[in-house]
């Protein structure tokens, strides 16, 4: 009798292991996080186990978008950025604090709140014409639509997501 009673206990916890693999395989994430790639390419890559994409979509810069040729961070990048922020949202300069994460002169990176909100957001920016331009900020992932036209480096946008094809594309 109790060999009988500890098999079908085993069974029973064998039968829900069981349901319980088959709920995470069902519900884990359908994306794969890889790391940089080693010889970065401009043309992006779907991180999606299932479904690769039939046609490639190169990533340039527009003729009326593209960076003025600077190179170099300055001290007055940071105080620009904050005004194009500020101005983007409605609010005063003094309001802002931002952040600069990663600034190479003609594209920068960082993250920006406002005084009187409790969180902030990221935001990326593209010096154009010689002045900077807030192409996109939140607290979502980056819209591939909003940095199509603009060629960030890799170490600022690893990754997008595309709004029609619902993927997460990485770059």
């Amino acid at each position: 009798m109790k060999i009988e009673r500890l098999i079908i206990i085993v069974l029973i916890f064998l039968l829900f292991l069981a349901i319980g693999i088959g709920i995470w395989a069902i519900f884990r994430p359908t994306f794969i996080l890889t790391g940089p790639s080693p010889s970065p390419s401009l043309l992006p890559e779907v991180v999606s186990p299932t479904q690769k994409p039939e046609l490639e979509a190169t990533v340039s810069p527009s003729p009326s978008l593209s960076p003025s040729p600077v190179g170099e961070a300055t001290e007055s990048d940071e105080v620009l950025i904050k005004e194009a922020i500020a101005e983007k949202h409605g609010k005063s300069v003094s309001e802002a604090n931002l952040s600069i994460g990663e600034n190479d002169g003609i594209y920068a990176t960082g993250v920006v709140s406002f005084a009187g909100e409790i969180a902030g957001g990221w935001w990326l920016a593209a010096k154009t014409s010689g002045e900077w331009v807030i192409v996109a900020d939140g607290n979502g992932t980056v819209l591939c639509d909003d940095i199509k036209d603009y060629n960030f480096p890799i170490s600022m946008v690893e990754e997008c997501w595309d709004e029609a094809t619902q993927q997460l594309v990485k770059m």
